[in-house]
């Protein structure tokens, strides 16, 4: 199956993905995470000395809150919204504000840098994970609201009534990209609101690859390649306002 975006979409997509953010009707990336799907993996090594020390991160990075190690989980949160995070099945490369640039992302970065540190975990699967706001005036996100309401009231029971959301998967040869939609309000720096949708994806890969070598070397070439991901899903995410919204409302 041929991938969802052609060269014009690209264009189009880094442009309303660098967009400044502020038009309430624009589409904008508001995180961007990539997970390192891992057998045996020790989440008790991630801590903010072993980030500096193997240079997975900068010596001028101030922690956003106490860092949390546990032979379970553990957590290293930065000043400006990244986020790593650990437990025995995977890791996390977070970075989340209200507004992610394609030109300031360093979280994959980062994962690459791990992968290199820690080559040993045997590695299955990774993830590149994209969160995109769709801004909307309060009529058409309301519109949009009750049309999924409507669409789901048979859910209802008895006196509650069910939040409703959309998923959709599209598998490819070599990955699987799931979306899921639900109402959202992203919140601006200056503390306005903007109502929309949120997109969630998730785009996933299998390491079929045995050897240790062959999975870095797999690992290393998926996150590099994260922009093209960050741009297929949003191009899905164009496709929605461009009709979805037009049938729902």
């Amino acid at each position: 199956m041929a991938s969802p975006t052609g060269a014009d979409a690209i264009g189009q997509m880094k442009a309303k993905t660098n967009g400044s953010g502020g038009d309430g009707q624009r589409v904008n990336l508001v995180e961007l995470s990539v997970v390192l799907v891992a057998t045996s993996n020790n989440p008790s090594i991630i801590n903010r000395d072993f980030l500096i020390h193997n240079e997975i991160v900068g010596k001028d990075c101030p922690l956003r809150e106490d860092s949390l190690a546990t032979p379970v989980f553990s957590q290293v949160a930065f000043e400006g919204g990244v986020t790593v995070r650990a437990d025995p099945d995977r890791v996390m490369f977070i970075q989340s504000t209200s507004e992610v640039r394609l030109t300031n992302i360093i979280c994959a970065d980062m994962a690459e840098r791990y992968v290199r540190t820690v080559p040993h975990v045997p590695y299955r699967a990774v993830g590149i994970n994209p969160k995109f706001h769709l801004g909307m005036d309060e009529a058409t996100s309301g519109s949009v609201a009750n049309a999924l309401k409507d669409r789901g009231s048979w859910l209802s029971y008895k006196d509650s009534e069910p939040e409703i959301q959309l998923k959709a998967i599209y598998p490819f040869s070599s990955r699987k990209i799931i979306m899921d939609v639900l109402g959202a309000t992203r919140r601006l720096r200056n503390g306005q609101g903007v109502p929309g949708l949120l997109f969630t994806g998730n785009i996933h890969r299998d390491l079929g690859q045995t050897t240790q070598q062959g999975r870095i070397e797999a690992l290393v070439s998926i996150i590099r390649s994260w922009e093209n991901d960050v741009l297929d899903f949003g191009t899905l995410v164009h496709k929605f306002e461009l009709h979805a919204v037009q049938d729902l409302t």
